[in-house]
């Protein structure tokens, strides 16, 4: 099942080499990959939390805000 438009840039060989994303899809696909990083950084055995102090739900939804957007 494939979701998003395929477009690629190829080589001479015509071998793709990179890949063209509108970007409504390119935003999903950022905002996916921080939702999962935050996630992983709540998780108590993370290695990230291994040595830092675990953050609350509320605080990391603060941090979380706080981040900078894309624009």
């Amino acid at each position: 099942m494939n979701i998003t438009p395929q477009n690629y840039i190829t080589d001479s060989s015509n071998t793709p080499v990179a890949v063209i994303l509108d970007i409504a899809t390119f935003h999903r696909i950022e905002e996916a990959l921080e939702n999962y990083a935050l996630v992983e950084m709540m998780r108590p055995d993370s290695e990230d939390n291994a040595a830092n102090e675990l953050l609350s739900l509320e605080d990391a939804e603060q941090f979380y805000h706080a981040l900078p957007k894309a624009l």
